[in-house]
């Protein structure tokens, strides 16, 4: 049986609703989301539409001088206008809004709850566990009826159905999520779901913390991230200036940062800038590799001690195990050469702000790995990791300049907010050096170098246990 517009329309509210919540996963969501809106509202109309929306209020203006000057026959040839105007909105809009948040996605801004989702802070704990539940009968749901792409919505309904959410003693928080929820539902005069989230909270245990117990990566998952790239692969991949890259494993690094430190992360008194390095060093005598550089032991222990983030919505400890990756290994100016990934993205290579960067990756980023001839349920297009600058950035040349690079993740703030990783400045550490950003900072000291990783690589740390993030 063929789905109904109305089917349609209510899987890409199932789509749009899980890409907010798994928002690591967003890219795939909102791609799936595009291809259903062209049956139901195609990007051309959906342009038209929001035109005609734009200019409600100069037609209403134009009424308004019409009707003041006596001029009734103006009058009702706009009144007639916008008649016609609102009847094709009014039948439209419920698509309109959704295709606003799939056509216009913008990088995500994780509210909490999807941030504790991802093992990164606590979170009151009747709203994790019910978000937990409604994004599991959602990706359930959108299995049974989206079938084309079963095997995502499956994928993650079992990583999510395999979630345990733990009582976090000695955490209690507020209820800011309902608040923003609420201000957000007033906003909009959406009454009616203001209601439900006073109800939600009242009597509830909003000020009890909660954390998730994500299930330990496998052995399976851990070996598949050395798994060669077909020869066909590698020939698309050259085509747009990839290089693979095979990565030998540095035991003596994943030991350090498997320390049962990186179990109680707190959330930094300040942004990890250049101007303001954050100080902690950690101090419990968990033996540091002697070959380790000062400067490279200084910024395993920020990882260590506080939390960040992947692109892949989980927590960011650097991995040191065999890889094998896609990576654009020109030193500059060799990147700038036509018919690299970042122009097949659409995006420039000097001077571009995170936010730019992210919104092409988002918009683009499924498409390109699909050219790659690559399954974008298994791999990822992405700003190179700092691991993997660590590793090869002085060989190749990348760290020996004064420019950043974007860093794939983003450093989480006591405001939870996400600011975006740079590094590879020589006179900071070369290789070794790590910063935060502004989402918005596009100076033309920044560069951005892309590689296609395999999605594993994000959980592959999930073997370490989280603990409570403190902001103490």
């Amino acid at each position: 049986m063929q789905p109904t517009r109305d089917d349609e329309i209510r899987n890409i509210e199932r789509l749009v609703a899980v890409s907010r919540l798994d928002w690591g996963w967003a890219d795939l969501y909102l791609t799936r989301s595009e291809t259903l809106l062209e049956h139901a509202l195609p990007r051309d109309r959906f342009d038209v539409l929001r035109q005609q929306q734009r200019a409600e209020p100069e037609l209403r203006r134009a009424i308004e001088r019409a009707i003041t000057r006596g001029d009734w026959r103006e009058a009702r040839r706009l009144a007639e206008q916008g008649t016609a105007r609102s009847l094709l909105t009014a039948r439209d809009l419920r698509v309109s809004s959704l295709a606003a948040e799939v056509y216009d996605a913008s990088p995500a801004s994780p509210s909490p709850v999807a941030l504790a989702l991802g093992g990164i802070q606590p979170s009151a704990i009747d709203a994790l566990e019910g978000s937990l539940a409604r994004l599991v009968a959602d990706l359930r749901r959108l299995a049974t009826e989206d079938g084309a792409w079963r095997r995502l919505y499956e994928l993650r309904a079992a990583h999510f159905e395999a979630i345990e959410v733990h009582v976090a003693a000695g955490e209690p928080t507020s209820a800011t999520h309902l608040r923003e929820e609420a201000r957000r539902a007033a906003a909009i005069g959406d009454f009616a779901r203001v209601a439900r989230l006073a109800e939600a909270a009242y009597g509830t245990r909003a000020d009890v913390a909660a954390r998730i117990h994500a299930p330990k990566a496998s052995p399976t998952r851990t070996a598949s991230l050395a798994e060669p790239f077909s020869p066909a692969v590698l020939e698309a991949a050259r085509g747009c200036g990839l290089e693979r890259l095979r990565l030998e494993a540095a035991p003596e690094l994943d030991g350090y940062l498997g320390c049962a430190c990186s179990a109680s992360p707190t959330l930094p008194e300040q942004p990890l800038s250049r101007d303001a390095r954050l100080p902690e060093r950690k101090t419990c005598g968990h033996p540091c590799p002697p070959q380790l550089r000062g400067t490279l032991r200084d910024n395993l222990d920020l990882l260590l001690l506080h939390p960040f983030v992947t692109s892949g919505g989980t927590r960011y400890l650097p991995w040191f195990g065999a890889e094998e990756i896609l990576v654009e290994t020109a030193a500059e100016p060799a990147l700038a050469r036509p018919g690299t990934i970042l122009e097949r993205l659409g995006a420039t290579r000097d001077g571009v702000s995170r936010s730019q960067l992210d919104a092409a990756l988002l918009r683009r980023g499924v498409d390109i790995v699909e050219d790659l001839g690559l399954d974008p349920i298994e791999h990822r297009l992405v700003c190179v990791p700092f691991d993997l600058q660590v590793r090869v950035g002085a060989r190749l040349g990348w760290a020996n300049g004064e420019r950043w690079t974007h860093l794939d993740g983003y450093q989480v703030t006591r405001e939870l907010r996400l600011l975006p990783l740079v590094g590879g400045a020589a006179r900071f550490g070369g290789p070794d050096d790590l910063c935060s950003v502004s989402p918005r900072y596009d100076a033309e000291s920044l560069l951005a170098r892309l590689a296609v990783v395999r999605r594993a690589r994000f959980s592959v740390r999930e073997t370490v246990e989280p603990g409570p993030a403190t902001t103490d």
